[in-house]
């Protein structure tokens, strides 16, 4: 239940983004700023952990692994296009995009320290209010928090019983989006 509720939230909030403009928040349907671009992976990452910062919150490889996933699945609500296309794997503590752990895991389970101040500047302003959005819900969950529900949806569940490939196919993202939106 607690699971469907959080869902949920988040999916009542794709229908409206707010935008501060002119000190006030003006309000705009996700139809007209529908951005089809979709990025690198590991500028997500980056962003991720600019963000983060900026919010005085840290980010460990596992709960970048946790944003990434909870990102993907935000843009694929919102905007049916996935904010990323790098391959996304169920591992022991929930989905896992390789080429990020890769990049980061030199920093083990502590706090990454590697902080890019120029990711901001290459995702539109759009997709910024989205991502920002997501890491917004989840800064309230830790990290024990985010496994658990990666580990009670169906993608994760699925390929990590898979004994051929442990891939998380957008297509089974898909699927969940459909089922709760």
């Amino acid at each position: 239940m607690l699971l469907l509720n959080y869902i949920l939230s988040i999916v009542l909030k794709c229908g409206k983004i707010f935008y501060k403009k002119d000190m006030r928040m003006q309000r705009e349907s996700l139809e007209g700023c529908r951005s089809m671009r979709t990025y690198e992976v590991l500028l997500i990452a980056r962003y991720i952990i600019e963000h983060e910062f900026k919010c005085n919150r840290s980010v460990s490889n596992l709960r970048l692994q946790k944003l990434l996933y909870f990102v993907q699945l935000y843009f694929l609500m919102c905007r049916n296009t996935p904010c990323f296309n790098a391959k996304m794997e169920a591992w022991d503590f929930g989905p896992v995009v390789p080429e990020v752990y890769h990049k980061y895991k030199r920093f083990g389970s502590m706090i990454i320290q590697e902080i890019d101040h120029s990711a901001h500047s290459e995702i539109s302003a759009d997709d910024r209010i989205l991502i920002d959005d997501m890491l917004d819900e989840c800064a309230n969950k830790t990290t024990r928090d985010l496994v658990e529900i990666t580990h009670q949806q169906s993608p994760w569940k699925n390929a990590y019983r898979n004994p051929i490939t442990n891939e998380i196919p957008l297509d089974s993202i898909r699927e969940l989006v459909s089922k709760v939106g």
